[in-house]
């Protein structure tokens, strides 16, 4: 059987479940043959593109609960997906060393951009949509024009591999975490960075707050430092019992979510760092975790390949 025809096989067939925990309640998963390494949403909330092993990137419609269809392109895992704000478009990075830009209503391939050909291992979208961000293996983060696929700037400042990315919510920062334990802060304006440091082990996730005031960080030290931007400094380190991936912050920020190495996922107030929720949601490794535009659902993608979506109190 080809490994479209698989994918196509096993998504469509969506388990409905009623799984009551602590505070929350699993609605659905869906199940793949591979690894699900990253998950995004769209603005609109009808959508949600998973990105996975095997070179596998799909887009999932949530309110009829189907797999809608794949995107083919990619010659390795892809490993980090970001819709922009207006849904047209979508971005994915791939260990094939590519990040490619994508018309969703389309549903086609419309740039490529390589640059080292080191794996890519995250990508993340301006908030206008115009420029995209990539952290690869080769310790670089790189800012792209999507429209031209030209290469916009080099930022240099890792000493090892470059594992997560992310933009401010105003478009002036870009924030990276790696291998080498550091989260850099990059000021796009003033074409300065800052160096966070803390974290004990890699850094895999960050995420601005939606008001841009703080940054999350998510490490293999098995914490989350929530961090002012303006300062630099930790406000709150909140920890799990495992190492951590994905970090994310709720639409409205009162919560920052996170997800672990032995499948617990725990959501936090922003403010107090009060553990709101702690639950087993997979069995495996989280390595994807989005909010629901609207706060009320949390989605998670995962080792164990599936990907959950959860009901929210």
């Amino acid at each position: 059987m080809a490994r479209r025809t698989a994918w196509l096989l096993v998504a469509l067939g969506w388990a409905l479940v009623a799984v009551q925990g602590a505070g929350q309640t699993m609605i659905r998963s869906l199940e793949f043959f591979e690894s699900v390494n990253a998950v995004a949403v769209s603005a609109d909330g009808r959508f949600v593109a998973v990105a996975g092993g095997g070179a596998f990137l799909g887009v999932v419609d949530l309110t009829a609960g189907e797999l809608l269809f794949t995107l083919e392109g990619h010659a390795g895992d892809v490993t980090s997906v970001a819709f922009t704000r207006d849904g047209r478009y979508l971005v994915s990075g791939s260990r094939d060393g590519t990040v490619r830009v994508w018309d969703v209503p389309g549903r086609k391939e419309v740039r490529t951009m390589a640059g080292s050909g080191s794996a890519v291992q995250s990508v993340a979208v301006s908030p206008d949509g115009q420029r995209i961000v990539s952290g690869s293996q080769d310790r670089s983060v790189r800012i792209w024009d999507r429209g031209s696929g030209e290469l916009s700037r080099l930022l240099e400042g890792h000493t090892q591999f470059v594992t997560a990315v992310a933009f401010s919510p105003n478009g002036r920062f870009v924030a990276s975490g790696g291998y080498d334990r550091a989260v850099l802060l990059w000021d796009l304006w003033e074409g300065s960075s800052r160096t966070f440091s803390g974290h004990t082990w890699a850094v895999f996730g960050v995420a601005f707050s939606p008001d841009g005031r703080y940054l999350a960080s998510a490490s293999g030290d098995g914490t989350v430092r929530i961090w002012e931007v303006s300062t630099g400094q930790t406000l709150r380190s909140l920890s799990h019992a495992d190492a951590l991936w994905p970090v994310t912050f709720s639409p409205d920020g009162r919560y920052v979510a996170s997800g672990s190495g032995d499948g617990v996922i725990k959501v936090w107030e922003t403010a107090t760092g009060r553990e709101v929720l702690s639950f087993g949601a997979h069995f495996g490794f989280v390595y994807g975790l989005a909010f629901s535009p609207d706060g009320k659902t949390l989605i998670s993608g995962s080792a164990d390949k599936s990907v959950r979506l959860w009901a929210l109190p």
